[in-house]
């Protein structure tokens, strides 16, 4: 369970790290969104992680757009499956539970988490 939570927060970390506003479309738009929130700052909660994946997906160019779309509709099915098992929380989530978490290992989510990670580096000033 730990090594599926570290790859989910790695992961929310990265996505979430571009939400915080919408609108947009253009990688100015995209890079300008807030690179502060984390996992750690939304408290685990699915609607708040669905209303940021959904400002970031808002928020992301044509030539990422795809790869944003597939890494909120990831975390969608997974919030929705840990939501029928009375699941609103990260840290409520069960090792029974973790099942759901699997999804986040599949390669077209590796792949469009590692694009989104590559535009950042390229096109974003990370200040690092």
């Amino acid at each position: 369970m730990r090594r599926v939570m570290a790859m989910l927060g790695v992961t929310a970390v990265t996505v979430l790290g571009l939400a915080g506003c919408g609108g947009g479309g253009s990688t100015e738009d995209f890079c300008a969104l807030d690179t502060q929130l984390n996992l750690a700052d939304s408290g685990g909660d699915f609607d708040d992680l669905d209303s940021a994946l959904d400002d970031a997906v808002a928020a992301a160019p044509d030539e990422i757009k795809g790869d944003v779309e597939i890494v909120r509709d990831t975390f969608d099915q997974i919030f929705g499956q840990l939501r029928d098992q009375d699941v609103s929380n990260l840290a409520d989530v069960t090792p029974e539970q973790t099942q759901a978490l699997q999804e986040l290992n599949t390669e077209e989510f590796k792949q469009a988490s590692t694009n989104i990670d590559q535009f950042i580096t390229e096109n974003c000033d990370t200040g690092s």
